[in-house]
């Protein structure tokens, strides 16, 4: 049986990864459909 091991840090790149666009810069910026579902499951 493989040993899981924790999470401890995530560093995230948010423009262009987690969303399309440059948050600053796009009026409609939406999370990439099931990231929010990755972003609960690891909190």
């Amino acid at each position: 049986m493989e040993k899981l091991k924790d999470i401890k840090c995530i560093v995230w790149d948010l423009d262009h990864t987690i969303w399309d666009g440059v948050l600053l810069e796009s009026a409609g910026v939406q999370l990439k459909p099931g990231l929010k579902e990755v972003i609960e499951k690891l909190d």
